[in-house]
């Protein structure tokens, strides 16, 4: 998701917090000197403990994650929850081993996901 899609998300809904979360440093580069969002930070390790408390803490109305991101533990409180998680500017192959090997754990995830937005429909 691009800077200006984030601000234009935030000057839509002004009265929404954002909270802007990675996993690798190669996130730094796009919120340096940037106050487009409310909270910035890394996501801790996918535990269930873990994540369960960076749930509990953040308490998203909605959850967006980008490229790939398959944290399960994180979709699966989610969906517990009943908070709604979007996917987008995925690619998704037949390879992966979560189409080729399929789990009732990952499939209930999966199917709960509020939309996937796909790189492209290969």
């Amino acid at each position: 998701m691009s800077e200006k899609k984030v601000k234009k998300i935030k000057k839509d809904n002004p009265n929404i917090s954002i909270a802007l979360n990675f996993y690798s440093p190669s996130g730094d580069k796009f919120v340096k000197d940037n106050s487009i969002a409310d909270w910035v930070g890394y996501i801790p390790l996918d535990t269930r403990k873990k994540m369960k408390m960076f749930i509990d803490i953040l308490s998203p109305s909605k959850v967006i994650f980008i490229k790939n991101e398959w944290w399960w533990n994180s979709l699966d409180i989610l969906r517990q929850k009943n908070i709604p998680y979007h996917i987008i500017s995925v690619t998704i192959r037949r390879e992966h081993y979560f189409i080729k090997n399929r789990v009732s754990f990952i499939d209930k995830i999966i199917r709960n996901i509020s939309s996937i937005g796909l790189v492209d429909q290969k």
